[in-house]
């Protein structure tokens, strides 16, 4: 009899132990099924800039972002020449919103732009993941263009629910004044940049004028953004989209940080800014009170 009350205490410990086992096993499950639905969703990306809706994103472009005259560090250096897609994220609207991955999203489509700065690609949020790996060869899409089928908004499909738009042509263009002459002062501790800047792509194409400016203590050390008064004036003609003639700019802006930049004109989808003749020039007050300047001139 005892014998079989301690079988029967054995038995149901062990009975117990497993329903114990089942029991952590299922709520493992669980939770793996929770990181799954909460990571490993097509697409997420929490460092993207995400607008809920196409109104919101509209209002975003046309929300009044020409003109900044703030002290917020480049993250380049003056005598650095910056790549197309790096100008694209300093100079523009859109730029300015992009992830490490050149990407933002509206609504259910990631906006995503070529580390070459000549494409921009759609992409579904439900294709995101296989669309990386059928864009990842940037060169061979581009080698085979015609090989794909183009769309009635001027985009090429390269598989379902992903396109991509390239006509050869860059998504910046920069006129600076290239020779030093004045842009860095007698002693070397300042340095200014003026420069004419425009931003074709299919979503929304501007032009520009901006000026920059970095400072030293001395010159064994490296430049930093400098924090002065600055001047920009421009008396510029630019041929905007959908105009027989030019377009005369001027006006004049004044502030103290590191840059001041100004959008003169914008359009929503793709379309050419040129400036074809005047000047911009731009200026910064060095540390004795002395100013120096830069022209771009057409």
């Amino acid at each position: 009899m005892k014998s079989e009350i301690k079988n029967l205490g054995l038995n149901t410990c062990k009975l117990v132990f497993g329903i114990l086992i089942m029991s952590l096993a299922l709520f493992s499950c669980s939770n793996d099924d929770n990181d799954f639905d909460s990571h490993s969703k097509p697409g997420v990306d929490a460092t993207r800039k995400v607008f809920a809706s196409q109104s919101e994103f509209e209002a975003f472009l046309k929300a009044e972002r020409g003109s900044e005259a703030v002290y917020s560090p480049s993250t380049y250096s003056p005598d650095q020449e910056l790549s197309i897609i790096e100008s694209f994220k300093e100079f523009t609207t859109i730029g300015a919103i992009l992830n490490d991955n050149l990407e933002f999203q509206v609504e259910n489509m990631v906006y995503k732009y070529g580390k070459s700065g000549y494409t921009t690609y759609f992409i579904q949020i439900s294709k995101y993941d296989e669309g990386l790996k059928q864009i990842a060869n940037e060169k061979q899409i581009i080698g085979n263009l015609d090989s794909y089928a183009v769309l009635p908004n001027g985009n090429y499909k390269i598989a379902e629910g992903v396109e991509v738009f390239y006509d050869g042509e860059p998504i910046i263009t920069i006129e600076m004044q290239k020779p030093p002459l004045l842009r860095i002062a007698a002693d070397g501790r300042t340095k200014v940049q003026t420069s004419f800047w425009s931003s074709k792509n299919p979503l929304k194409s501007e032009c520009g004028v901006q000026v920059e400016a970095w400072s030293r203590p001395n010159t064994s050390v490296d430049w930093q953004s400098a924090n002065t008064e600055l001047s920009l004036n421009w008396e510029c003609g630019v041929v905007i989209p959908m105009a027989q003639f030019l377009q005369p700019f001027s006006g004049s802006k004044t502030g103290t940080g590191n840059k001041i930049r100004v959008t003169l004109d914008w359009v929503t989808g793709y379309h050419s800014y040129k400036m074809e003749k005047g000047s911009v020039s731009g200026s910064a007050k060095c540390w004795d009170n002395t100013w120096i300047t830069a022209v771009v001139k057409k």
